[in-house]
């Protein structure tokens, strides 16, 4: 007498050992966190150098102009290989995204204002405050704030 397999219709759902079944289903969710180990993987360095080029345009903030102008610029490549990374690599996980673009788009606030100054003081900031604008000043603290804030958003989601 041949055994007939039962239909596959009736088959119970096949799972790994100690996992739990998803929503979406077992797969979608591992694939899911391969990218998201991926994504982690590769935010890493990008963030670690865009926040190194800002930590080096706040160190040489009171120096003369072409200083500020060259920190600017290492700065500015920072933020647009960032920029790219995140267009062409989609993040999946929303929070993380959000903190991401909060930390390159302040960076770019200060990037535009620290250049700005940059060209009205080109013997320093300190050696040209008094002949800045107030409107630049206060441009300034606000860019600033919102880079602490961009800052806080990252550390808080481990992000830096």
């Amino acid at each position: 007498m041949a055994v007939r397999a039962r239909p596959a219709a009736t088959r119970p759902p096949v799972v790994a050992t100690g996992a739990t079944p998803h929503a979406g289903g077992y797969l979608p969710s591992m694939l899911q966190g391969r990218r998201s180990r991926t994504w982690d993987r590769e935010v890493v360095p990008l963030v670690e150098e865009l926040h190194a080029a800002l930590v080096d345009l706040i160190a040489d903030i009171g120096e003369p102009g072409a200083v500020v102008l060259a920190a600017c610029a290492a700065l500015d490549r920072r933020i647009t290989e960032t920029d790219r990374w995140m267009l062409r690599t989609p993040c999946p996980d929303p929070r993380l995204e959000r903190a991401l673009r909060d930390l390159v788009g302040a960076c770019a606030g200060l990037w535009a204002t620290t250049v700005a100054v940059a060209h009205r003081t080109p013997a320093g900031i300190d050696a040209g405050v008094g002949h800045l604008p107030s409107s630049c000043t206060v441009q300034m603290a606000e860019r600033v704030d919102a880079l602490e804030q961009a800052i806080e958003g990252a550390r808080r989601l481990q992000l830096l």
